[in-house]
C-alpha cells in the first residue's frame, strides 16, 4: 500500500549522499582533457603530461545553440521526445486492459508484474 514511499525515500538518500561523491575535474567532463583523475580507490591523482594552463585557455567548448542546432542531436532528441510521448500512452493503455476486473467486480492484480517488467523494458 505505501510502496510509492520507497521513491521518495530513495530520492531522499540521493540528496544526503551525493554531497559525499568526489568533484572529480570540470575540463574532463567538457570534453577536455584534464589534469586530475580518480585512480582505483578513488583518490584525486595528477595525471602526467596533461596540458598546461596556456593550453587550457586555448580550447574553447561549443555554445549550447551549436550543440542543439546540430542536426544530428536535434533528431536524437526530437526521437526520445516522442518515443517517451507515446510510450506514456501505451502503458496506460496495456494497463487497463490487462488490469481488468476480477468476477466478483474487485480490481485484479494480477497484471502487476507485467506492467512492471514493460515500464522496465522500455526505459
Amino acid at each position: 500500500k505505501y510502496c510509492f514511499l520507497v521513491i521518495g525515500f530513495s530520492a531522499l538518500i540521493a540528496v544526503i549522499f551525493v554531497r559525499f561523491l568526489p568533484e572529480g575535474d570540470p575540463l574532463m567532463g567538457r570534453g577536455f582533457k584534464g589534469k586530475v583523475a580518480l585512480d582505483e580507490s578513488g583518490q584525486e591523482e595528477i595525471i602526467e603530461g596533461a596540458p598546461t594552463e596556456d593550453l587550457q585557455h586555448e580550447q574553447e567548448a561549443a555554445s549550447y545553440m551549436s550543440v542543439f542546432s546540430d542536426r544530428n542531436t536535434f533528431v536524437l532528441c526530437l526521437t526520445g521526445f516522442f518515443f517517451h510521448f507515446a510510450n506514456a500512452n501505451v502503458l496506460l493503455v496495456l494497463g487497463e486492459l490487462m488490469g481488468g476486473d476480477n468476477d466478483d467486480g474487485s480490481p485484479s492484480r494480477s497484471a502487476i508484474p507485467l506492467i512492471a517488467g514493460a515500464i522496465v523494458t522500455a526505459q
